[in-house]
């Protein structure tokens, strides 16, 4: 079975590209000792998910937590580690947040869902693909199924012309 690595590495320069870090940190929020790779970590329960050397586990619930280990596992890699170097950590968990509710509408999704609902859905993606999120997965199953959407709405039209 596929692993989750931590996510992003964190790096300090010097001279004018330094990365200047905030000394306020969360309560909650503790520095990462190690980088592993994907393939280190075995389970949920050995999930760090860090941005900016920063592990963020905490800013999420586990019930999140599990969904995004999955969305990486199906990936076989992290899905943020292409965000910025030194994005801030809110709009980075919020980047990863807002996947998992995206990945879990798809997931619900029917054939009753209008074609706005995938509209959005793929516009989300887009801006979070800009940001560095891995989604293009995700996107792909969008269009996948708006075109079931549209086939199935076409032959519900040829079904009710034929009636008529």
């Amino acid at each position: 079975m596929a692993s989750l690595a931590v996510l992003q590495h964190p790096t300090v320069e010097s001279g004018s590209d330094s990365v200047k870090v905030s000394s306020v940190v969360p309560e909650a929020v503790s520095f990462l000792d190690t980088t592993l790779d994907f393939k280190d970590v075995k389970n949920l329960e050995s999930i760090t998910i860090s941005v900016n050397g920063l592990i963020i586990n905490s800013e999420f619930s586990k019930n999140t937590q599990r969904k995004y280990y999955e969305l990486c596992r199906s990936q076989g890699a992290s899905l943020h580690k292409n965000l910025p170097e030194g994005i801030d950590m809110k709009f980075a968990v919020g980047a990863i947040a807002e996947t998992v509710t995206v990945a879990d509408a798809i997931k619900s999704c029917n054939l009753s869902n209008s074609r706005d609902d995938f509209s959005a859905w793929d516009k989300s993606l887009g801006v979070l693909e800009q940001l560095g999120m891995n989604v293009g997965f995700l996107r792909a199953q969008v269009e996948q199924l708006l075109r079931v959407v549209i086939e199935s709405e076409e032959a519900a039209n040829c079904y009710n012309e034929a009636l008529y």
